[in-house]
C-alpha cells in the first residue's frame, strides 16, 4: 500500500487477498470458446497438446482486511487536532483545527480491485489518506470565540480590603482559554491564571494586620493575638470573578482574602519567649526627676523592636513636654547642673543602654553623660535630650525584642524579652586622657549560637569637674543633657 509518507507491505493473506475461484473458474471454461466453430474446434484440439495459460482471478476479503487494519499501527498517521484560542497576548488568538488522516479500508478495496485486473502479485496499491475532521465544528468555533471576545469585553471592578480598582480588557483577556465538550467549545478562565495575576495586581493593597502585642504578667509571657496579615486571594476566586463577568450585572465583587500566617503561628514568629537580659539602676525618691523616670517608662513599655530594626527613644517619645506629662528636673546644660523639662530621663537612657548591652544589640547612636554621675555604670552609660542626643539600638537578633520598664520609688529596670540569642560579657575596660577629659572605652564579647565571637567597644568621656571642657576652659550655657 503506497501512501503520502508511508509505505505499508503485508503478504496477500493478512490483508485477506484471496482466490476468487468462481470467476477464475468461468474464466477457464470461456477459453477458447471464442470465435466461430471451426476455431472453436481447433482450440479444443490444440487443448490436448499444448498447455493453456490463464491469469487468476483475485478478491478482497473486506472482514479481514479491516480486521488487520484495525491492529495495524501505521493505519493513522495522526489524530485530528481540535481548535482552540487562548487571550494570553491580552487579545484573543485562534489556533485552527486540523484533520487527522487514516487509512481507510474501503479506499484500499477500491484500488485493489483495479490493482486485480491490471497486476499480478505481488500488487501495489496507490491510495492517499483519508482525512478525519475535528469535533468541533468551524460554525462552532466562530461561536465559542465570539464568546470569549463578549466576555473579555466586559470591565470588572474588584474590592480589597477598602481598596477598589477597576480591571481592563486585556488583563481579562489574558484569563481567557477555550474548553471543550464533547463536539463544542467554550471560554473557560485559568483558575491558576487569574490566582497569578490579581496576586500580583492587588500585591499594593495587601493588609499588614495588627501584630500581637506581648506583656509581662507575673514574670511570664502573655500574650494578645493579633491580627494576622491577608492578602489576595483565597483558593476559588477564578469561579467568582467568572461569574460576575458573565452575570454582567456591573457590581463591585469582593474578593475573598487569605491570611498569610495564622494568629497563633504570627505571635509564636515574633520569638518573645523569655527573658534575655535586665538592668536596674537607683535613685532618691520622690524627686522631679522620678516624675520623669516613670512617665518615659510608661510610654515606652510595651514596644517590640522587629529582627533588623532599630529603635530612637527620641522618636518614639518625642520632645518631653508637660503637655505630654513631663515637669522640670535636673540637667546637665553644657557641663552645668540646671533644671529643664524632663530632666532625670537620661536615668532611663542608661538603664536602657545597659539592658542593651547585656541583649547583644547594636548601639547607633548614644552619648554619655559629659560629667560622670556615681549611680551610673563607669564608662558604660547614656544620656537622652531633644532632638539630640540619642539612644538609638538596633535588634541584631533573628527574634523580636520586647522592652518592658518597670518602676519603684527608688529604681528603674528594664528588661529585654526575646529568645536568648547572644551569650554577651564585658571583657574589660580602659580609660585614656583627652585633654584634661576622660576617654573611657568597654569592651565586649558577644557569642552566637553557632559559637562565633564578635567583639566590640562602647565609648564614654568625662570632662573634668562641672563648667568645664577638655581643655579646662569654662563653657557657655547652650546645650542640654537631660540627667
Amino acid at each position: 500500500i503506497d501512501l503520502p509518507q508511508r509505505v505499508i507491505r503485508a503478504a496477500n493473506a493478512e490483508v485477506g487477498v484471496a482466490l476468487d475461484v468462481t470467476d477464475t473458474r468461468s474464466q477457464v471454461m470461456a477459453a477458447g470458446r471464442s470465435g466461430n466453430l471451426i476455431d472453436q474446434f481447433r482450440s479444443w484440439v490444440m487443448g490436448f497438446v499444448e498447455p493453456r495459460e490463464l491469469d487468476e482471478r483475485y478478491r478482497l476479503e473486506d472482514a479481514t482486511l479491516e480486521a488487520w487494519l484495525a491492529d495495524l499501527p501505521d493505519a493513522k498517521l495522526r489524530n485530528p487536532v481540535e481548535p482552540s484560542f487562548s487571550g494570553a497576548s491580552g487579545s484573543i488568538v485562534v489556533e485552527p483545527g486540523v484533520d487527522g488522516l487514516y487509512l481507510d479500508a474501503a479506499t484500499v478495496a477500491a484500488a485493489a480491485a483495479d490493482a486485480f485486473t491490471r497486476q499480478s502479485s505481488p500488487f501495489t496499491v496507490a491510495v492517499d489518506w483519508t482525512p478525519i475532521p475535528p469535533r468541533v465544528t468551524p460554525q462552532r468555533l466562530k461561536r465559542a470565540v465570539a464568546a470569549a471576545e463578549r466576555l473579555a469585553d466586559s470591565h470588572l471592578t474588584v474590592s480589597i480590603g477598602e481598596h477598589v480598582t477597576r480591571l481592563g480588557q486585556r488583563t481579562i483577556n489574558r484569563w481567557i482559554v477555550s474548553e471543550r465538550r464533547g463536539g463544542s467549545l467554550k471560554p473557560v478562565f485559568q483558575p491558576e491564571v487569574v490566582q497569578r495575576s490579581l496576586e500580583r495586581i492587588l500585591a499594593p493593597f495587601a493588609d499588614e494586620g495588627e501584630p500581637p502585642t506581648f506583656t509581662i504578667v507575673d514574670g511570664a509571657v502573655a500574650v494578645e493575638l493579633g491580627i494576622p496579615p491577608t492578602r489576595c486571594c483565597a483558593d476559588g476566586v477564578s469561579a467568582i470573578v467568572f461569574d460576575a463577568i458573565t452575570a454582567q450585572t456591573g457590581d463591585t465583587v469582593v474578593l475573598p482574602l487569605v491570611e498569610t500566617v495564622d494568629r497563633e503561628t504570627q505571635a509564636a514568629n515574633v520569638g518573645i519567649v523569655e527573658l534575655v537580659a535586665e538592668f536596674t539602676t537607683f535613685h532618691a525618691c520622690c524627686e522631679n526627676r522620678v516624675e520623669n523616670i516613670h512617665r518615659i517608662a510608661d510610654l515606652i513599655r510595651g514596644v517590640v523592636i522587629d529582627p533588623g530594626e532599630s529603635f530612637s527613644v527620641n522618636d518614639y517619645v518625642g520632645e518631653r513636654t508637660a503637655a505630654k506629662g513631663f515637669v522640670a528636673a535636673g540637667t546637665i546644660q553644657q557641663g552645668r547642673f540646671e533644671d529643664a523639662i524632663g530632666g532625670g530621663i537620661s536615668q532611663f537612657a542608661t538603664t536602657m543602654f545597659n539592658a542593651s548591652f547585656f541583649a547583644g544589640l547594636d548601639f547607633v547612636e548614644y552619648q554619655s553623660h559629659s560629667i560622670y554621675i556615681s549611680r551610673y555604670p563607669y564608662g558604660r552609660e547614656a544620656t537622652l535630650s531633644y532632638p539630640n542626643p540619642d539612644l538609638v539600638v538596633t535588634n541584631t537578633t533573628p527574634y523580636g525584642m520586647l522592652i518592658w520598664p518597670t518602676y519603684t520609688d527608688s529604681s528603674i529596670t528594664i528588661q529585654l524579652w526575646s529568645t536568648e540569642y547572644w551569650d554577651v560579657v564585658q571583657t574589660g575596660q580602659s580609660s585614656y586622657p583627652i585633654g584634661q577629659c576622660t576617654r573611657v572605652e568597654t569592651y565586649r564579647s558577644r557569642v552566637n549560637p553557632a559559637g562565633v565571637a564578635e567583639q566590640d567597644v562602647v565609648y564614654a568621656t568625662y570632662r573634668p569637674g562641672e563648667g568645664l571642657d577638655c581643655a579646662g576652659n569654662p563653657t557657655p550655657e547652650i546645650v542640654i543633657e537631660i540627667e
